[in-house]
């Protein structure tokens, strides 16, 4: 699967140490999953704790 790089990307990494939750809402099919596998990716070699319940797999 090609991934395409999107100007969203740069726009979520600022927060990635601000506490703030960010939401990611879309139709069907637009990418979502595909945009939360790009962000888990970038931060796995920053070694973050990954809350246990109810979120996305770091390993999806």
């Amino acid at each position: 699967m090609k991934l395409f790089t999107r100007e969203i990307v740069d726009c979520i990494k600022k927060w990635f140490d601000k506490p703030e939750i960010i939401v990611l809402l879309g139709a069907r099919q637009v990418g979502k999953t595909c945009l939360m596998k790009l962000l888990i990716q970038e931060l796995k070699p920053r070694k973050c704790r990954w809350p246990t319940s109810r979120t996305i797999s770091p390993d999806l």
